[in-house]
């Protein structure tokens, strides 16, 4: 049952990675995903901002629609607060195709659960970096994290700015801080491009919120070294939870904070600053 999170969410907190799944009638998934999802709409996804204290939010495109962006366009239009977009484009798109997503909000291109079933593949990603920096957008990533050894020095090298989905998703099984992969995440952090959404922990969590047998480890771990290039999310509706015993209470996502980053300048900036500046344009 839902509850009132214990954090008082500052003004202006961003949720940076939300979805929007309107009725198939309306809008047809692509066809590897037909009658896979039941709606998750804008207004349903306002009651939770509402209770949650969530000002400004960035919708994400899900796997649900493959390439076809127009969920994310709809959604920034529907919902009733401040709104930036990460959509997913190849890099052979026209450059008015980028041009217009830029005017219209979009900050960043999805490669959802890339070497999966993403919509690109790694051999592709550096050339979408370059599209990204031409454009000033940057690549939002979303992959098992165990693979951050073997693709350090491509994610190191690209030429955009780096946001990595759900605390790195390290997948199967779920890690330790001390891990070499976990140790990568923070190496990229260390280059200066790089940015982590503490986010979906639960995808990676065999524990509950605040998950600190494992996931909410390292997220406690990133907040007291990288406070300023992390983000929090609630991954609303939390579609890699299928089963809806499984689905995390919001309030209790929100909540984590109060452990992972227990000090309310650094709430303040997870929440406020850094999404601000990054999305928003806010000044520094």
């Amino acid at each position: 049952m839902t509850h009132v999170p214990r954090i008082k969410a500052p003004a202006n907190t961003c949720d940076v990675h939300m979805h929007v799944i309107y009725p198939e009638d309306k809008l047809p998934f692509s066809p590897e995903n037909k009658g896979r999802f039941p709606p998750f709409t804008a207004e349903n996804y306002m009651k939770v901002a509402k209770n949650l204290g969530i000002g400004r939010a960035v919708v994400v495109v899900t796997p649900a629609y493959g390439t076809d962006n127009r969920c994310v366009f709809q959604a920034m239009q529907d919902l009733a607060l401040p709104t930036r977009g990460v959509i997913a484009l190849s890099a052979d798109a026209p450059d008015d195709m980028f041009r217009d997503a830029k005017a219209a909000g979009i900050v960043g291109l999805s490669t959802f659960m890339l070497g999966g079933r993403g919509v690109i593949d790694w051999p592709e990603l550096s050339g979408l970096a370059v599209r990204a920096s031409e454009f000033g957008m940057h690549i939002d990533l979303q992959m098992n994290g165990h693979e951050l050894p073997e693709r350090f020095d491509l994610l190191k090298n690209l030429p955009c700015d780096l946001v990595i989905d759900h605390i790195g998703k390290f997948l199967n099984p779920p890690t330790a801080v001390d891990d070499p992969a976990v140790r990568c995440l923070f190496d990229l952090l260390d280059t200066g491009n790089t940015y982590v959404k503490l986010s979906a922990a639960g995808e990676t969590s065999n524990d509950r919120p605040p998950y600190m047998n494992d996931s909410g480890r390292i997220a406690q771990a990133l907040a007291r070294r990288f406070e300023d290039r992390l983000f929090w999310a609630s991954n609303w509706p939390h579609l890699g939870d299928p089963d809806p015993a499984r689905k995390p209470d919001n309030a209790d996502l929100l909540d984590c904070l109060l452990t992972w980053a227990a000090d309310d300048k650094i709430q303040h900036k997870i929440l406020v600053t850094n999404p601000g500046r990054f999305y928003f344009g806010d000044p520094a």
